[in-house]
C-alpha cells in the first residue's frame, strides 16, 4: 500500500489533519495516529483500522495504482458518457438588466419562435431516444422573460413518459422575475433549484445589478426569496471584486433579518472575464481569490453561517468538453461553452441539422485536461482538472481552483467548527 499522491496534510498542536482531493474527505489524526500514519508513509508499520480509515478515503491506495492514469481514464469515460444528455437553453438572450460585466453585452436576440421551440423539442427527442437521462439548465439573457417558451418546450418533452421521469432542471435567473406565481410555475416543470445572482448590499448591487430603467433591484429580489424559498430550492451567488469583497458578507446579515438564514444557499464567485483579451485589474486572479474565500468563510462562520466548501473531484471537467452537452440559443445554433453563447464564430451547428464537426468542436471533443506537467504533478489535481477549458484553449494557460491555495486553511477551519 502507498499513500495517494492527492493527500495534503496540515499539522496541528493536537495532531494531523488530511485532505483527499479525490474524495474530498478530511481526517483528522491525533498523535498516536499520526505516528501511524507517518509509520505507514515511511513503510515501517501498518496499523489496520488507520488502514481501513485511510482506504475509505481514497487517502491510501493499492502499490500498483496509477492514480494518475485512472484519472485520465475516469475523464474520457465521463466525457463520452452516451447514456446521458445535458443541454443549457436559453429561450431568450433579451435581459431585464444591463449589468457591466455582462459578457452577452451585444450579442442579445429576441426570444425563440414557435419554429425554433419545435426543432428544439424534436432535437431533444431524438438525441434522446437511446439515452437514460436529460439534464436541462434554463440561462438566458434573462429566461423568464422567455417563460412561454419554458412551458412549451418542457410540457412537449414529457409527452414521452420516459423522458419525464429522467429528467431534472434548474435555471439560473436574477430573480427579478421570480415571484411566487412563477416559482409555483418552474416546480410544475419539474424545475427544483434557482440560482439567483447578488452583487453585494442593497447600496452596491443596486449600482451593478442595474435594470434597463435604473432602478433599484435589490429589494424585489429579496422578496422574491423570501416568498419563493419553501417552493424551489434557491442559491444565491455573489459576484465579487476588488470593489465589492469588503462588503458581502453584509449580505448575510440581511438573510439572517428576514429568516433565510441556513433556508437558502449562499456562495461567492469571481467576477471573470474569460472572453475579454484585457483583463480587467478589478478581477481577481486565482490566488487573490482563495485568500478573499477563506477570509469570507471566517466572517461567516463568526455569524454562525458554515459555508466552507471542500471540492470533490471534477474528473468531467464541465460540458464544454463532453459529448452529448450542448448550450441552444434562442436562434437554434449550438454551442459547447455558455461563456460563447450568441456568438455565431462559436457555433457548433444547429437544431435544423444537427452539430457539425467544425475546429470550434473539435478542440472542445479533443481538449486534454491533463497534459501540463504541473497539472500532473498537483495534489489537487482531481478538484480542479487544469481549470477552464475555454480558458486554456484561447489563452493556453490554465486557471487553477482556489483549493490549490487555500487546501490547509480551509481544512482547519472545517476541523475547528465541527
Amino acid at each position: 500500500m502507498k499513500l495517494s499522491k492527492f493527500n495534503i496534510e496540515k499539522i496541528l498542536d493536537e495532531g494531523l489533519l488530511i485532505y483527499n482531493s479525490y474524495s474530498s474527505g478530511v481526517l483528522f489524526l491525533n498523535e498516536e495516529y499520526k505516528e501511524a500514519y507517518y509509520a505507514i508513509k515511511n513503510q515501517n508499520f501498518y496499523k489496520e483500522d488507520l488502514v481501513n480509515e485511510l482506504k475509505k478515503g481514497s487517502m491510501l491506495v493499492e502499490d500498483n495504482m496509477d492514480e494518475i492514469g485512472s484519472i485520465k481514464f475516469n475523464n474520457n469515460l465521463i466525457r463520452s458518457n452516451e447514456n446521458s444528455l445535458s443541454l443549457t437553453l436559453a429561450p431568450t438572450m433579451e435581459c431585464n438588466f444591463a449589468c457591466p460585466y455582462c459578457f452577452e453585452e451585444g450579442y442579445r436576440h429576441n426570444k425563440m419562435t414557435p419554429i425554433v421551440e419545435k426543432k428544439v423539442i424534436d432535437f431533444i427527442k431524438n438525441d434522446f431516444e437511446n439515452k437514460e437521462r436529460l439534464d436541462i439548465c434554463w440561462y438566458g439573457g434573462e429566461p423568464l422573460m422567455g417563460l412561454k417558451s419554458i412551458i412549451n418546450i418542457t410540457k412537449a418533452l414529457w409527452e414521452i413518459p420516459r423522458l419525464k421521469e429522467n429528467y431534472s432542471a434548474d435555471i439560473v435567473t436574477n430573480g427579478f422575475y421570480l415571484n411566487r406565481k412563477n416559482a409555483l410555475i418552474l416546480k410544475e416543470l419539474g424545475i427544483k433549484r434557482a440560482q439567483i445572482t447578488l452583487d453585494g448590499p442593497p447600496d452596491i448591487h443596486d449600482t451593478r445589478r442595474v435594470p434597463q430603467n435604473g432602478r433599484p433591484t435589490f429589494e424585489s429580489i429579496m422578496n422574491n426569496i423570501q416568498e419563493v424559498c419553501g417552493i424551489i430550492n434557491i442559491s444565491i451567488r455573489v459576484n465579487v471584486d476588488k470593489s465589492n469583497i469588503s462588503r458581502v458578507v453584509e449580505i448575510l446579515d440581511i438573510l439572517d433579518d428576514r429568516g433565510l438564514k441556513n433556508k437558502v444557499g449562499f456562495y461567492i464567485a469571481s467576477v471573470d472575464d474569460t472572453m475579454d483579451e484585457n483583463p480587467n485589474p478589478l478581477c481577481f486572479n486565482d490566488k487573490e481569490f482563495s485568500y478573499e474565500e477563506i477570509e469570507f468563510y471566517i466572517a461567516a462562520l463568526k455569524k454562525g453561517y458554515n459555508l466552507i466548501n471542500v471540492p470533490g473531484q471534477l474528473l468531467g471537467v464541465c460540458g464544454a468538453v463532453s459529448l452529448n452537452s450542448y448550450v441552444i440559443d434562442p436562434l437554434g445554433d449550438l454551442y459547447k461553452c455558455w461563456d460563447e453563447i450568441g456568438r455565431k464564430e462559436f457555433s457548433v451547428g444547429n437544431v435544423f441539422k444537427g452539430p457539425e464537426f467544425n475546429s470550434v468542436l473539435s478542440n472542445y471533443l479533443n481538449y486534454e485536461a491533463i497534459s501540463d506537467e504541473k497539472c500532473i504533478d498537483c495534489a489537487v489535481l482531481p478538484a480542479c482538472m487544469g481549470g477552464c477549458p475555454n480558458i486554456n484553449i484561447r489563452t493556453k494557460t490554465r486557471r487553477c481552483s482556489s483549493i490549490l491555495y487555500n487546501a490547509e486553511k480551509v481544512m482547519e477551519l472545517l476541523y475547528t467548527n465541527s
